[in-house]
């Protein structure tokens, strides 16, 4: 299966750590794929990042559950 790198925005406390390895990306209970960087820039107050999904999950407003440490 092809995924596509496309970039998510994370419904969190602000990040103040980085990634040591890759968060696992949930549709329901189904793993899709995985988060591969995701930072806290404080010019836009939310927490972004890169995540790779199968193409037919890469467009915007997909909501996916990310399983972080």
């Amino acid at each position: 299966m092809q995924h596509k790198l496309v970039g998510i925005e994370l419904e969190s406390e602000p990040l103040d750590w980085k990634l040591s390895e890759f968060w696992p990306v949930y549709e329901g209970k189904r793993r899709v794929g995985h988060v591969t960087d995701a930072v806290f820039p404080p010019r836009l107050k939310n927490n972004i990042g890169y995540v790779w999904v199968p193409p037919e999950l890469s467009k915007p407003g997909n909501a996916l559950d990310v399983e972080t440490p």
